[in-house]
Order: C-alpha cells, then structure tokens, then sequence
C-alpha cells in the first residue's frame, strides 16, 4: 500500500510516493492571507496530486545511478568573459 513520505537526500527534500518516483513539487508559492492558510492551500495541493498520480506513470529507476529526476550539472571551471556592456540612463 502506497504512502505519501517525506525524502531527504544528496538530490532531492520533499514529500514523495513510498512506492514509486513521484515528488510533489508545488505549482508556485503557497498562496493565502497568513500562514495557517497558506500552510492549508499548500498541503490541499499536496494532497491532491498524490491521491492523482499514477505509480505506473513514475516507476522506481533500477538501478542507483537513476535515483534522481535532477540531473548533475557539470561544473564550469572556467569563468565566463565576454564584453561588458555599458548601459547609460537618461536623466
């Protein structure tokens, strides 16, 4: 029986599906007029798209090196160098 849980790990911090890939992840800011009802709208939201989503539709990776949706970022070890623009604003 599925449940939603919360993940915590080097890619990802959220609430997730305990038997699949899922993550929610919010459509924007929580919205509301204080903080009891923006915690409400957010876990409404929450709520809602866990009791809609398809476990079939975010299968677990099999193997480790595809636990995250995230992928790494290669780093740049080069900083970037270009003209610099000059930009006057008129008084």
């Amino acid at each position: 029986m599925r449940q939603m849980v919360w993940i915590k790990n080097a890619h990802v911090q959220g609430w997730g599906c305990s038997q699949c890939n899922w993550i929610f992840h919010p459509l924007g800011p929580p919205l509301g007029h204080g903080m009891d009802e923006m915690m409400k709208n957010y876990e409404h939201e929450r709520d809602l798209e866990y009791l809609l989503h398809s476990c079939s539709a975010n299968p677990k990776p099999e193997d480790d090196r595809e636990l995250t949706r995230f992928p790494l970022i290669p780093k740049r070890n080069h900083i970037l160098t270009g003209p610099a623009v000059k930009v006057a604003a008129k008084a």
